[in-house]
């Protein structure tokens, strides 16, 4: 399956915010994970895997298209190269199937799903995170023509994610979703939808590294992300970076 542009994949270094901010999604949806089998799809270098392997699961199987990824995760994880539309699995082997931040890279999302759900188990459960499209900054770059346009100081390019879809295909490295558009596709292969929420910036390059702003320390970054779950409980949450669904197949 071809995609639209290479995501940055999360590196585990165990004190990961982020990726474990996305996996209490599943607490709090009132599931309780444990000695499961989980599917981590579009795994890139494992941090999801490994953070779940510590926390709940009895094996998870790390799948990615690029093989120099998954070769940074170290040893403990069953690491198979594929792609997200022809999984080299049998049906019903699965308890659970995470796609965190890979849907809007792919060109067929729909074949995606169809392939997570001909996996998963009776009554298992999805994880979905994608970006969402009221968020204010578009935090995969852009295209113009042939010139690729990177995000300004490694935090997004304002306003993007607001256009209309006829005119983001033309300059977009990635799709956005809103919540409407993300659970029609998932009505469309019968999933109950058991929580929808939505994430504010974790602030992870911050703590990495990654994005180097001066007077910003890991003090600020704490205060900040004080601030942004604050917000996560108002109703302003519905323009925070990331959507993040819980279904469970039926």
């Amino acid at each position: 399956m071809q995609e639209f542009w290479k995501g940055t994949p999360t590196a585990y270094k165990k004190s990961e915010y982020g990726v474990k901010k996305r996996l209490d999604a599943l607490f709090e949806a009132g599931f309780e994970p444990a000695n499961e089998v989980i599917l981590d799809l579009g795994a890139g270098a494992c941090a999801y895997s490994r953070v779940m392997k510590d926390m709940f699961a009895s094996t998870v199987v790390s799948i990615d298209i690029d093989r120099r990824l998954l070769s940074q995760a170290g040893r403990g994880l069953d690491r198979v190269q594929c792609t997200a539309s022809a999984l080299p699995f049998r049906q019903h082997c699965f308890d659970g199937v995470l796609i965190i931040e890979v849907l809007e890279h792919l060109q067929d999302d729909r074949v995606c799903i169809s392939e997570s759900v001909r996996v998963l188990k009776d009554d298992a459960y999805l994880l979905i995170t994608v970006p969402n499209s009221f968020f204010i900054l578009e935090t995969h770059g852009m295209r113009v023509f042939s010139t690729e346009i990177e995000n300004l100081l490694g935090l997004g390019i304002p306003f993007v994610s607001f256009l209309p879809k006829v005119l983001r295909k033309y300059i977009e490295r990635a799709r956005v979703y809103s919540v409407k558009t993300l659970t029609k596709l998932l009505n469309e292969f019968n999933l109950q939808i058991f929580s929808i929420d939505y994430m504010m910036p974790p602030l992870d390059k911050f703590e990495r590294g990654e994005i180097k702003i001066k007077n910003v320390n890991m003090n600020l970054t704490a205060a900040l992300r004080e601030i942004l779950s604050k917000i996560e409980r108002t109703p302003l949450r519905i323009f925070g970076a990331h959507i993040l669904i819980v279904a469970r197949k039926n």
